[in-house]
């Protein structure tokens, strides 16, 4: 048994996009089917692997690669810009998301000061390796 470890950033990005890509004409993707795509996606490898546990590791809001190269992912913001979603409106429903996952399943949900999701899985990996 051992743990199943998930980036939630990337997670719920790239559910949003399959949502968003089924409702091409949709002014809004349906947040309902958003919700299910990431729990479905996190739920069903309970079943096809031996997991003991979930972890949910969760961006910093400024990460340290942005202090140490400042055009870090600096393309992306220009393309958010540019795209027609409602960015502000996608993070708040992630973030109730994510608080609704906290209060309500066992999973555990890890973050921390300037680090990002893939920091952190690096870390738990390299310690389990290490026992």
């Amino acid at each position: 048994m051992y743990p199943m470890l998930f980036d939630f950033e990337n997670l719920a990005l790239r559910c949003f996009y399959g949502v968003k890509e089924v409702e091409a004409e949709s002014e809004s993707p349906n947040y309902q089917i958003w919700e299910y795509m990431v729990f479905n996606s996190v739920y069903r490898m309970l079943f096809k692997e031996r997991v003991n546990e979930i972890v949910i590791a969760l961006d910093s809001q400024s990460s340290w690669r942005k202090i140490v190269y400042p055009e870090y992912k600096a393309n992306r913001k220009k393309k958010k810009e540019e795209s027609n979603v409602n960015w502000e409106l996608f993070h708040e429903k992630k973030n109730n998301f994510l608080e609704e996952m906290k209060n309500n399943l066992p999973f555990k949900i890890i973050g921390a000061n300037r680090a990002e999701a893939d920091d952190i899985i690096g870390v738990l990996v390299n310690h389990n390796r290490l026992k």
